[in-house]
């Protein structure tokens, strides 16, 4: 899970070369995501409006959950292409919100000093997709 608070970046890039295999929202209304809504919150990640995109490479699938802030539903598609290159700007927030990578199982290692949830920049590392 990769928080964004109000003072952080909000664009959000493709983390893998790859071909869309589909996209889709779900939910309606939203709760918070910060440290106490996640906490104390009914479920957000999974409760809150979101907007999945699913990307294909040869290493396997990735989904990318964009999900909603209380109150703002503001996940901004900027680019609906077909092929996302890896660090190409896709969507955005127009508000702090939280974005959750899910893989195929056994297909992503976690970078070795990386810790989640984490304060992720721009261009750093995470992980790296394998072939399963």
């Amino acid at each position: 899970m990769l928080y964004l608070s109000p003072s952080h970046y909000h664009r959000i890039h493709a983390p893998i070369k790859g071909s869309v295999v589909k996209r889709w929202t779900l939910g309606r209304k939203s709760y918070p995501v910060n440290k106490w809504g996640m906490k104390y919150g009914k479920e957000p990640l999974s409760k809150n409006y979101r907007t999945i995109t699913e990307l294909q490479n040869e290493a396997g699938n990735l989904a990318m959950v964009k999900v909603g802030a209380m109150f703002i539903n503001s996940i901004v598609i900027t680019d609906e292409s077909d092929e996302l290159e890896k660090g190409q700007e896709f969507s955005y927030f127009s508000f702090g919100s939280t974005v959750v990578l899910l893989f195929e199982k056994g297909s992503f290692e976690l970078e070795g000093n990386i810790s989640i949830p984490a304060d992720v920049r721009v261009g750093e590392t995470i992980g790296f997709m394998r072939a399963v």
